[in-house]
């Protein structure tokens, strides 16, 4: 929001609260927001959720040398800023007084609140209950016979399926699903050209960031997986079913770390290995259209055009 002659509205205390009481309710300590505001700096906002005093923190990921922070905090019931062209922390870096730097911070937090606002806490929708998912991965993996694919299927809170139809975008949304009290905490954005976005994703869980070209030699499918393993851990993990895999289709299973421990006490590690394989650079999955090719193809089609 700007004022008539064209300069930002300065943030008021009760924004900050307003943003600190949505991003609480998300569960998210961080948000990543690309627009012509945040281009050339202010695109990843950390949330002190959990710091007294609260604060809000900007920086660049892209490109990741760059050490500029701002931080906006309210020490003495008024909003102030700080920025350091290197990043010296909350405490040190130095307190901003020059208006045009102002302003343009301003219209950072602005982009960052009506973004955030825009997002909705999904809930959490089981068709198992979190206290018996390992139950149920027991009884339908290790006692008797395997599921069919329509067993699997029908478990979409636990079970990722990845076919070669997915795109980057739509196979993190899957798991995102499966992670059980964190459903839908897991973030893609996409960050790539205006022609081909779906490219390079930032992928967000937490406090964690990690920055993926889908276009990076091996397997795309193999490789969001690897990236969304690391961002998870040591919460959750996913790993492939060996079962019921084709050229065209896979099933995944998520369950949290302290879960798949027990599942390996319970049963012995090497029955749990017989069916369930930890995701490497040498696992064999379908590979998903990374870049959104085959989906751009399609919508083309559909309007009689050329992707």
């Amino acid at each position: 929001m700007m004022t008539a002659n064209g300069i930002h509205k300065e943030v008021t205390t009760g924004e900050i609260e307003a943003l600190q009481r949505k991003m609480a309710e998300l569960g998210q300590v961080a948000h990543l927001h690309l627009s012509d505001q945040t281009q050339s700096f202010g695109h990843l906002m950390g949330v002190g959720l959990y710091e007294t005093p609260f604060f809000l923190g900007f920086s660049n990921l892209i490109p990741a040398y760059d050490a500029r922070a701002a931080y906006l905090w309210v020490p003495q019931g008024t909003p102030e800023w700080r920025y350091a062209v290197e990043d010296t922390g909350l405490e040190t870096c130095p307190i901003v007084y020059h208006p045009p730097l102002i302003d343009m911070l301003n219209g950072i937090f602005r982009a960052h609140f009506d973004a955030v606002q825009q997002l909705v806490d999904l809930p959490y929708r089981q068709a198992i209950p979190l206290e018996k998912r390992i139950d149920w991965v027991g009884t339908t993996f290790f006692c008797g016979g395997q599921p069919d694919e329509e067993d699997l299927t029908d478990q979409p809170d636990l079970v990722v399926t990845v076919d070669d139809f997915l795109t980057g975008n739509l196979l993190v949304e899957a798991c995102s699903h499966t992670l059980g009290d964190s459903a839908g905490k897991l973030i893609a954005t996409k960050i790539g050209t205006e022609w081909r976005p779906e490219q390079v994703l930032a992928l967000c869980f937490g406090r964690g960031v990690r920055i993926l070209d889908m276009d990076h030699p091996g397997n795309p499918t193999v490789n969001l997986l690897l990236c969304i393993n690391q961002l998870l851990y040591p919460n959750y993990e996913i790993r492939k079913y060996r079962g019921h895999c084709t050229a065209e289709t896979a099933y995944c299973i998520t369950l949290a770390v302290h879960e798949w421990c027990t599942l390996e006490r319970t049963y012995g590690r090497a029955a749990a290995d017989t069916f369930f394989e930890p995701i490497t650079t040498q696992t064999s999955l379908p590979a998903i259209d990374g870049s959104g090719f085959v989906l751009r193809w399609l919508q083309a089609k559909r309007k009689g055009g050329k992707p």
